[in-house]
Parts: C-alpha cells; structure tokens; sequence
C-alpha cells in the first residue's frame, strides 16, 4: 500500500447527471423509474462519502481486496438465490491512445482542474456477465459553489471491442438503458449486500450506483505517465466494491453501504505495494463519482481520498 499520507478530507456531495457528452445531439432516453427508496438511503444524500479506495492510486493488497468485495457482495440473481458476476469473455480493456484521441477531439474549457470526465455505465451482456459502456463528457465547473462539477446529456457512447477499440454507436444510452439493454439487465438481475450483514436486496436505481465518472486529467492521464504507457498501451477495467462507511470494532469492521465500482489498471505494470517517486507508478487508480443512472441533475465533487482499508489490505 503507499504510504503517502493525505491530511485533508474533503465531504464528497455524488448527485450527478448520469447522461454524457457536452450537450450536443440528441437527448437520451429517459432511464428507468426509480423506486419508492427514501432520499436519505441514496447515495447522492451521503455528503461523507469517500472516494472508492483511500488515495487516488490503489496498490496491489487494497486492489485484491476490492475486487474480491465485488465477488461478495454485489451478485446476479434474486435476494433468496445469487452467485457472483462473472466477467464478460472479451476483457474489458480501453487503448490509451483511443481514448486520448477520444478527449482530444472533444473540445472542452472550464476553469476547474479537470475538463473531461470519462463515464463507466455498469451493465450485464446476454448471459448476464459483466459489461462496461463509455462516455467522454466535457465537465462544467462551479467556483462559486465549493468547486463542484457537472455535466450536460448526450446519446452517444463506446462499447469496448476486447482488444482496447473503443466501438462508437450514436444511440449507445438509449440501447444500454433500453428493452432488454446491459443497464437495464443490471438493474433487473443485481442484488447487493450493502451492510455486509447477508442481507441481500435487489439493486435500486435511485439509490445504487449505476456508472461512476472519473477525471480524464490529474487521473488518467497520470497513471499514464508515470507508468510510461504509450499510446499503444491498455487499461483494464476491473470491477471492485466498496462501502460507504467501515469502522473498526472488537470483532473486526462494521462496513454499510457497499456499491459498484470500477478500477483502471495498467497491463503489462506489476501493481505493487511499494512506495515510488511518481504516485502511480506501478499502481492502479480509481478517484471516481459514483451515481444512480435515476440521479438527478446535480453538481458533484471529484473526491481526494477515500475510506481507510480494512487490515492486510
């Protein structure tokens, strides 16, 4: 784990739009109706939710663990019968020069630190394995309220080809979040236990998290370059989990409020422990906004730091 220590703890305010793009286009579709689920369950209402890992990189314990977290906790099936999510056969990997070309032709300007943002829209292909959808959204930036971020709806999107090509599809909201979509297949099929506790309930469109959107810059293109990707190189997706809140107690942690996440990891780097004069370096990274696709038009934080890990991890 590094051990770079952090002295700040930012409160993280998660409403966003989970539709993409810089307004331009053609408008989504609207998403599901939500449940009947008090707004004081939702993730948007935890104004102290943490980022899904402790800093911004995550090393090779901490990585093991979360993804071990999706295995337990967030499964496909009913409350009374489930197993976990197997992955989809083709490996969800992203081409680092596709999606640098993908922000380089979107022009965006705001006097935040971070233009683009980059959207994760969870699904489940036809044989209800796990499937990723990407958005590339120009992000609005609001200095006169706490520096927070937002940004506009869009229909288009990029399905991942299996060999980091980033497949382009005008309607790619509407047919993820349609009839028989891979958001809609999510929403029906995932069940999660939120407190740890094996109690299984049904996923909740106005309560769990849906997608989660990251900073293209100080994020991304970081754990590029320290990591001396080229434009050659690829990104893994790798789905994770993580509580709202974790407290230790004298039998071990009380953990509430486990959601979907997602880690980018670099192939061909040895993720490792260590600590290392660039903060990527050999390291995965996960500083992302997770959102309900029903969430409401709303300003967001890009979090710093995170829940401390559970120990040995």
């Amino acid at each position: 784990m590094d051990t770079k220590k952090t002295t700040a703890l930012l409160p993280v305010v998660l409403t966003l739009l989970l539709l993409a793009g810089c307004g331009e286009g053609q408008q989504p579709a609207p998403p599901p109706e939500p449940s009947n689920t008090a707004q004081g369950d939702s993730l948007q209402d935890k104004a102290h939710l943490r980022l899904v890992t402790k800093y911004k990189w995550v090393g090779a314990r901490e990585l093991a663990c979360i993804k071990a977290d999706f295995k337990k906790y967030i499964h496909v099936g009913k409350p009374t019968y489930h197993k976990e999510i197997e992955l989809r056969m083709l490996p969800l990997t992203v081409g680092v020069g596709k999606l640098h070309d993908l922000v380089k032709n979107l022009s965006c300007s705001n006097e935040g630190d971070f233009q683009h943002g980059v959207v994760l829209h969870y699904g489940l292909d036809d044989g209800l394995r796990f499937d990723v959808m990407l958005q590339v959204v120009c992000l609005k930036f609001f200095s006169n309220d706490s520096n927070k971020y937002s940004y506009d709806g869009s229909a288009h999107g990029y399905t991942l080809d299996g060999a980091g090509g980033l497949v382009y599809d005008a309607n790619a909201y509407s047919k993820w979040y349609g009839l028989n979509g891979p958001g809609t297949r999510y929403a029906q099929n995932v069940v999660i236990d939120r407190n740890a506790d094996g109690t299984w309930t049904a996923f909740d469109p106005g309560r769990d998290a849906g997608s989660t959107i990251y900073p293209y810059q100080e994020q991304l293109t970081d754990l590029v370059a320290d990591n001396k990707l080229g434009m050659d190189s690829l990104l893994l997706i790798d789905p994770i989990a993580e509580p709202v809140d974790r407290k230790p107690t004298a039998a071990g942690y009380e953990e509430k409020g486990y959601h979907q996440g997602a880690a980018w990891v670099p192939l061909g780097v040895t993720i490792d422990d260590e600590s290392h004069p660039r903060a990527y370096q050999n390291k995965a990274a996960d500083l992302g906004s997770p959102c309900p696709y029903a969430c409401p038009t709303s300003k967001f934080f890009f979090p710093k730091i995170g829940l401390e890990p559970r120990k040995g991890c």
